[in-house]
């Protein structure tokens, strides 16, 4: 094989692993090496290979073929190249040396000075209360934080990832730079991004949500991943551990920042959480058949009593205040 990494995993294999082309054996080869600690290395390559453009989206379809041969030299030239592996006679000063120039290789010269001679790399923490706060991170790649929301990352981004964690939500809009992929951690789930925007709902206990406006995103839990592309949401659903496509109509969850609530065909259900969360409401139906009737409409950093109101005139609810808590009532939807 050509290009061997260090853990003898050739490009060529990879690429043709990527295109669904390999072998059960070399199938394998790849998940034996993906499980001796290289899963990150692998969603990294992945990525890239994605950003190339051989492969449209994340599974092949079944009657196209791909030239591997092409694809794995389009592939091999956005990735570091590795040396042949050489048989050497045993030196400590020429091993050590060697060891040297193939950590210089993978992870760049800059990685192995800080290695050598710089501190331990200091941690930031960017915490949000009862406002949303907007900043930048060390690669100019901006970030909106909701309220109630924190997110962690290094003073710098070194080596070959940017990574950061996140608890609560927030909206990326992150720097395109296909050498170092942008990586969050939100639970148990790991978003994967070369460049793009989107929005990150990760709560506690709750279930984990990506909404793409622009790009391309990995959304994965262990060997579960989807591949999410503008106007896509996804979800990692906390209970069953499972990572989907959410395929029913979504509302706008970027209210917070641009105070605009668009619902398009949207179940009242998701409506009234939607409603709770930004206006720090009790809203509940009194008829669980309402949770499906749907709304088609748009608001402009409106009163919520003005929504209230479109609402009961439209889907022909009841609207009552009981202290603080708001109750829909109404027969439902057919």
């Amino acid at each position: 094989m050509e290009n061997p990494t260090p853990e003898n995993i050739s490009y060529q294999l990879l690429s043709k692993y990527f295109a669904d082309e390999c072998t059960a054996e070399e199938r394998s080869i790849i998940e034996e090496w993906e499980a001796a600690g290289n899963k990150r290395r692998l969603a990294e390559l992945k990525m890239v290979w994605l950003d190339t453009g051989i492969i449209p989206n994340q599974q092949a379809t079944t009657d196209h073929k791909f030239d591997v041969d092409k694809a794995w030299n389009r592939f091999k030239g956005d990735v570091i190249e590795f040396p042949e592996p050489k048989e050497v006679s045993f030196n400590p000063v020429q091993r050590i040396l060697q060891i040297a120039a193939v950590i210089i290789a993978v992870v760049g010269g800059s990685i192995l000075f800080n290695i050598f001679s710089s501190p331990e790399i200091q941690m930031q923490t960017l915490v949000s209360n009862t406002e949303a706060v907007e900043s930048f991170l060390p690669d100019s790649s901006k970030i909106q934080l909701n309220k109630n929301s924190s997110i962690e990352y290094p003073e710098k981004f070194a080596g070959n990832i940017r990574e950061v964690k996140l608890k609560g939500e927030a909206f990326f809009a992150v720097e395109h730079n296909p050498d170092k992929p942008f990586i969050i951690n939100a639970g148990d789930a790991q978003i994967t991004v070369l460049g793009t925007s989107f929005n990150v709902e990760a709560y506690d206990n709750q279930n984990i949500t990506v909404a793409v406006e622009t790009g391309k995103v990995s959304l994965k839990y262990l060997d579960q991943e989807i591949i999410l592309t503008p106007g896509m949401v996804g979800v990692y659903e906390v209970e069953t551990k499972k990572v989907i496509e959410n395929t029913a109509p979504a509302p706008d969850i970027s209210y917070w920042r641009d105070k605009t609530l668009n619902f398009k065909g949207t179940s009242l259900l998701e409506v009234v959480k939607l409603l709770n969360d930004t206006y720090e409401v009790n809203i509940t139906l009194a008829n669980e058949n309402l949770a499906t009737c749907n709304l088609s409409a748009s608001f402009a950093d409106e009163e919520l009593d003005t929504i209230l109101e479109l609402i009961s005139t439209a889907l022909n609810v009841k609207v009552e205040k009981d202290g603080e808590q708001i109750i829909l009532q109404g027969d439902g939807c057919e």
